[in-house]
């Protein structure tokens, strides 16, 4: 396996835990709110408890679409932030890599 590889690897593992911590945090807070705006019309009325999960499932595409952009830019913003504390870029670069080939995965 070729160095590149292994630091592409790394940097994944860097940032994929913080960016699926994002993602879960963002859209449980955007897809409450979202659906708090329609909890009070369903709560008052007789509707089917059907029918507000249907809501909730044609809800979640449209959090999707603004949540995995922050989710992402978060957790790289996250994932890069960590890793001057234990001077790993320092060594990358010292290593010869790139910023852009350090960046690439992301």
């Amino acid at each position: 396996m070729s160095n590149t590889r292994l630091i592409e690897r790394y940097v994944v593992r860097a940032v994929v835990p913080y960016t699926l911590a994002s993602l879960v945090l963002l859209t449980a807070i955007l897809f409450a709110q979202q659906t708090g705006r329609y909890f009070e019309t369903i709560f008052h009325t007789a509707v089917p408890s059907s029918l507000f999960y249907g809501l909730a499932l044609a809800l979640l595409p449209t959090v999707f679409v603004f949540t995995i952009p922050m989710a992402v830019l978060s957790g790289a913003i996250i994932g890069f932030g960590r890793m001057p504390s234990d001077s790993e870029l320092v060594a990358m670069r010292a290593a010869g890599i790139s910023t852009w080939r350090i960046l690439w995965p992301v």
